[in-house]
């Protein structure tokens, strides 16, 4: 049965005005577009906060359907099909350039296209896929939370990370370093000059900038060198500043920013062992490359980011750190993110950051970060603070502080500098919002500005125009802060520090009128309070196949690595998965050198080779909420397989073959994992088996609590498993869902093998989701709800739809992410029950798929598509909308795991009850082909064969049409004489008006004959696209013929629908001697009240009306005669179910079955499963709304 999961949500006290809501979001029309295949193109991306990515203007990316190079496709065959590619745009007519063509790691290409015209190249042969280039955003450093008030002591602690996972072990007893190893960085660059990295440790004045004469500054003459032996500047320094795209490149891939430069120090630092003076890696003898993809300042761009991933390929990299991505795109369609599947099947370790999103909740990892075969890494609070401090007369505290990025230069040079604040901590002028009046008020001083109201480099550049030479900005809450000064309006000149907001009230409070700061080169140690637990804004997993991720975590928070000479330098401490990632990079290398065989496979398994190791080694951190109960783990899907331990995962004799088990929906069903233990050592290994269990999740997405505390059931064939010395064994494991979870609750644990030395347990990680995701309260953020055409909530039945200027939309926000979502129409039949109204089931189909918080607004226009494939007209009466939504990891052959949605009844109605049924009509008339232009949004379509032809102008079917030049007379023939009152006239339904050529003047004639004319007035028309337009004749006219010229200035005219509203003029019919007269070709526009003078003849069609395909006796339905030949014949009452369990509704929602009302349609014929399956052709439509995928 599947009446339990078909539930509908009802919204019976909803207030929202949906325009408020998504006042970003534009409709998908629901209606076909027969010229662009279905999925094939995609207009916009959401990010992080929900809102639209910001698409690079006019640049697209083309993805084509030969296999890249790092697949085994040939790069002779994908240069013959990009070239293919090239011809095909330039025989369509479309005005685009190919700028960069990938063969690598993704075949495809991007392209500079107008808007407008982007959605065409859909069109074109061996084109799969077309996607915008979005914004990426700039790496940020991340508050961390309030540290102990302990002073600490003058010391460098860089070990203290080390020793958390025992790196500084695989160092020291192992031996290893990373040597023979190639890392390379996809990032904002590396300071070449930087002592670790083979520099002189001496500022070039910034290497990557050009001198006044056009030469490179004196730095640049150590790229490439012994630690830093490849890479490129794909960008310049100003690329992605102010929104502006322009790349400079340079074979010079300098650090102006200070991420990339710590990052690479984290995995490859070339530091002493022990000095206190500089940064030791974890792997300090690797070899590193710099692919530069950030300027000095903003953003970069996805088509840049794939260019570094293929030349990272092709040079040979072994692993590759991307601490870069775009919250929020858990669903692994993007170029992005398929490319890190082809490079780890090319044999390359891609570790990339989880994301900073932590606090926002579930389901927030980024791109390309989803990517199954990523490594995708948590991050975990250092259990130390290493950092600068500063000084301050009469205070007896040492002030750590961080340098801000995007500021003036930054010297430690021992100069006492005055210092004052803005003002009183919380008020306006504490702020600093606001620049002083007085240009001099802060002049040759440090300012003291508490964090809020406007951006840091607000604050700072306000500081600045009063005379101040340095900021110091404490933070609002506990923590620290990390900041970034940029500020587009007033660039920022000075130095910025920020401190905590406990270090903040203390500098404030003992500030007098001479107080001040010095700078020094003094730095110190202090503990973390939050040491080993996963960092607060460590995002949250899962991907949209509802895989693990985080896959481990590492050392993240208050990390202390490498930063720009010249830009506050040479070490600062930040924090973020961008600092944790190169950790595990660093971790990777080591393993790869201890293990050559792994490395040497080159292929998907070595990645995976890394992966188990350190998957299986980790050590599970206890949950950041747990008050010192150390039986409460974090959840897998916030930690993964927890923090890696470096000595175990390369010194480990004993593998399992899986690295961790992903368990999907309960309601898919259990089944048993069969795992083979692999023991390289010596001497057999027994193992006693259990598991343990993390906490599970409950509640919104956006505010996840603890749910249920039961653990889950793990049983295995045994309670124990003895592993041969050079031999497997094999044990299998079932694990099942804690009783009484919820619906969408996550679950985890761990699989542990334990030893008699429990030091060295193994641990296989895992992963579920509760119950039926599609079941969950909180499957949505907003909605569904039915609104109207302004957007307002419909919340009561029997609201009447005028089509053509009030259509039903269907409008939600999801709140976690969907993987396909359709809309079908139920039209309501004579005895009360429901039919499908399209032959093809949905009205609207996409398999882009939605990230958390995207919005879904798709507004019905009042077609299907027949079973020829034609367009049509859905005829008046009443109707409601479903909405299906199959969750991520969803099986989507399986109705029972989609969450459906049923609006209220609602009735339509095309302003027709004042008109002669069109099927009387018969149209002439100089009418040219159907525009075959499509747009981004185009809901037009040229397939119907009436389209360009004067009958589709009297089909009644306003989604058939002819195009007539301005000026050209078009003749309707009424069949008998009629006392004509009116004539209405539809333009063509071009989507918001971008394919629409509505008229703005009209001319009238009426004629008995045929052959004498009689003016019957003129005037202006709105010009508004789609909206019928009532045309009201002089009083008296009377004919059976009435001659309309519809004039634009764009020169065409299209036109859907003419209808004459009249009574019949009770003589006898006139029967024309001679054939219609016809205007003269080419005559002018009216412009005032014609002369009524006659006009030359032409014949009319005469062909016979066509039938009227809006008007049927009974909505279609789908039948065993359709091509759905695995489904059973039209069913009647309950619908049938498809396989599968049903899962448990929730409280707050009604059975389908409601009073009044039946439901006939065979629910099977909806056969989502078809779309798989090729039982039925549904229609899948290309949707193109803002915010939709990822």
């Amino acid at each position: 049965m599947l009446k339990p999961s078909l539930n509908r949500r009802r919204i019976t006290a909803f207030t929202l005005s949906v325009a408020t809501a998504c006042a970003l979001a534009a409709p998908v029309v629901a209606s076909p577009t027969a010229n662009i295949p279905s999925g094939t193109f995609t207009s916009a991306l959401q990010l992080a906060n929900g809102t639209q990515a910001t698409n690079v203007p006019g640049h697209w990316l083309v993805t084509l359907s030969a296999p890249s190079v790092s697949n085994g496709g040939s790069a002779s065959s994908i240069e013959t099909q990009q070239d293919k590619l090239a011809e095909a745009i330039k025989d369509a007519g479309i005005n685009a350039k190919i700028t960069n063509n990938y063969d690598q790691v993704w075949n495809g290409v991007s392209v500079t296209v107008s808007d407008s015209q982007a959605a065409q190249l859909a069109k074109l042969p061996g084109v799969v896929k077309v996607q915008p280039v979005i914004e990426v955003p700039r790496p940020e450093t991340k508050t961390t939370k309030e540290l102990t008030t302990s002073e600490g002591e003058t010391k460098y602690s860089w070990g203290a990370p080390l020793g958390m996972t025992n790196a500084d072990r695989a160092q020291s007893e192992l031996g290893l370093t990373g040597k023979g190893i190639k890392i390379g960085i996809i990032d904002s660059g590396i300071d070449i000059d930087h002592r670790e990295f083979g520099g002189t440790g001496v500022s070039g004045s910034g290497t990557s900038r050009e001198k006044g004469d056009g030469a490179k500054a004196d730095g640049a003459v150590g790229f490439p060198n012994s630690r830093v032996i490849a890479g490129y500047d794909y960008v310049g320094d100003d690329y992605g500043s102010n929104g502006t795209y322009d790349a400079k490149p340079d074979p010079i891939p300098d650090d102006c920013g200070g991420h990339g430069t710590h990052v690479a120090g984290i995995a490859a630092g070339g530091g002493a062992a022990g000095s206190s003076t500089e940064v030791r890696g974890v792997a300090p003898e690797a070899s590193l490359a710099a692919y530069r993809v950030f300027g000095c300042d903003g953003k970069t761009s996805t088509d840049i980011i794939i260019t570094a991933m293929e030349q990272a390929t092709k040079d040979g990299m072994d692993v590759v750190n991307m601490s870069l991505g775009a919250a929020y795109m858990v669903l692994p369609d993007y170029p992005t993110t398929k490319a890190v599947k082809t490079m780890v099947d090319a044999g390359v370790v891609v570790a990339i950051a989880q994301g900073n999103e932590g606090a926002e909740g579930l389901w927030t990892l980024g791109a390309p970060g989803a990517a199954t075969e990523a490594i995708t890494v948590a991050s975990v609070d250092n259990t130390v603070e290493t950092n600068y401090y500063f000084t301050a007369t009469g205070v007896d505290n040492k002030f750590f502080y961080n340098v801000g990025s995007n500021g003036g230069d930054f010297a430690r040079s021992n100069v006492a500098y005055p210092v004052v604040a803005s003002g009183e901590a919380d008020s306006e002028d504490g702020k600093l919002c606001t620049a002083p009046s007085d240009t001099n008020a802060f002049k040759g001083k440090y300012v003291l500005i508490r964090r809020g109201g406007c951006t840091f480099g607000a604050k700072a550049a306000n500081a600045q125009k009063a005379g101040a030479v340095g900021v110091i900005i404490d933070n609002n809450q506990a923590g620290t802060l990390g900041m970034n000064l940029a500020n587009e309006t007033d660039p920022v000149k000075i130095p910025g520090v920020s401190i905590t907001q406990a270090d903040g009230d203390a500098l404030r409070a003992a500030l007098k009128a001479d107080t001040t700061v010095t700078f020094g080169e003094t730095f110190g140690d202090r503990p973390v309070s939050t040491g080993g637990l996963v960092s607060d804004f460590s995002s949250w997993g899962l991907n949209g196949k509802l895989e693990m991720k985080p896959d481990v975590a590492a050392p993240g928070g208050l990390i202390w690595s490498t930063w720009p000479l010249d830009h506050g330098g040479p070490f600062n401490t930040i924090s973020g998965t961008s600092m944790a990632t190169p950790y595990t990079a660093g971790a990777a290398a080591l393993i790869l050198q201890a293990h050559p065989e792994i490395k040497d496979a080159k292929n998907a398994s070595t990645s995976e080779g890394v992966r188990v190791r350190l998957q299986s080694t980790g050590s599970p951190r206890l949950w950041t909420e747990a008050n010192g109960d150390k039986s409460l783990l974090e959840p897998t899907a916030r930690q993964g397989a927890g923090l890696i331990d470096v000595y175990r995962a390369v010194s480990t004799k004993v593998l399992p073959s899986v690295s961790r088990l992903n368990l999907g929906q309960q309601i898919a069903g259990e089944k048993t994992h069969e795992i083979t233990l692999t023991n390289s050592g010596s001497e057999a290994v027994t193992y006693k088996l259990g598991h343990v269990d993390t906490v599970t999740t409950t509640g919104e997405s956006s505010k996840p609590t603890r749910g249920t505390t039961n653990g889950a059931t793990v049983s295995t064939d045994g309670t124990s498993v003895t592993v041969p010395a050079g031999s497997s064994a094999k044990v299998a494991v079932k694990v099942s869902a804690p009783e009484g979870i919820g619906n969408g609750d996550f679950y985890g644990g761990y699989v542990t093998l334990t030893p008699d030395n429990a030091a060295q347990t193994l641990r296989i990680p895992f992963v579920g989701v509760g119950g039926n995701l599609a079941e969950s309260k909180t499957l949505y953020q907003t909605g569904p709800v039915l609104a109207t055409e302004k957007l307002k909530v419909v919340n009561k039945a029997g609201h009447q739809f005028t089509m053509f200027n009030d259509r039903p939309h269907v409008y939600f926000k999801a709140d976690v992410p969907l993987i396909r979502s359709g809309l079908v129409a139920m039209r309501k039949t004579d005895d009360g029950k429901y039919e499908v109204l399209s032959d093809q089931v949905f009205i609207s189909m996409s398999d882009k798929g939605w990230n958390r918080k995207n919005t879904r607004l798709v507004r019905w226009d009042g077609s299907y598509l027949d079973a020829n494939n034609q367009l049509q007209q859905a005829p008046e009466g009443t109707y409601q909308l479903w909405e299906l939504n199959a969750p991520a990891g969803a099986d989507t052959t399986k109705l029972e795991q989609y969450n459906i949605w049923m609006s209220n009844d609602f009735t339509i109605d095309w302003r027709r009850s004042d008109y002669l049924p069109t099927i009387t009509l018969k149209a002439s008339g100089d009418v040219t082909a159907a525009a075959t232009t499509a747009t981004a949004d185009a809901s037009t379509s040229d397939a119907d064969p009436r389209n360009g032809k004067p009958e589709a102008m009297v089909d009644d079917n306003v989604f058939t049409y002819a195009v007539v030049s301005s000026g050209a007379p078009i003749t309707l023939d009424a069949g008998k004489v009629y006392n004509i009152s009116k004539v209405q006239y539809v333009p063509n339904q071009g989507n918001d008006g971008v394919d629409s050529m509505p008229a703005t003047g009209w001319k009238a004639e009426v004629s008995v004959d045929g052959k004498t004319w009689t003016d019957a007035g003129s005037g202006s028309l709105s010009g508004e696209a789609m909206v019928p337009q009532d045309l009201t004749l002089k009083s008296g006219a009377k004919g059976r013929f009435v001659r309309i010229t519809l004039t634009s200035d764009k020169g065409k005219v299209g036109v859907a629908e003419l209808r004459i509203a009249g009574t019949p003029a009770g003589d006898a019919t006139a029967q024309p001697t001679e054939q219609p007269t016809a205007a003269p070709t080419g005559s002018a526009a009216p412009t005032a009240q014609p002369t009524g003078s006659a006009a030359p003849t032409a014949q009319p069609t005469g062909s016979a009306a066509p039938t009227n395909p809006a008007q049927p006796t009974a909505a279609p339905s789908v039948s065993a005669s359709s091509s759905a030949s695995a489904l059973p014949g039209k069913p009647s009452g309950k619908p049938s179910a498809l396989p599968g369990k049903p899962g448990k509704g929730d409280d707050n929602r009604e059975p389908l079955a409601r009073t009044g009302t039946t439901i006939a349609i065979g629910i099977g014929a909806l056969v989502l499963a078809a779309a798989g399956a090729g039982a039925l052709a549904l229609r899948k439509r290309r949707d193109a709304e803002a915010g939709s995928e990822a």
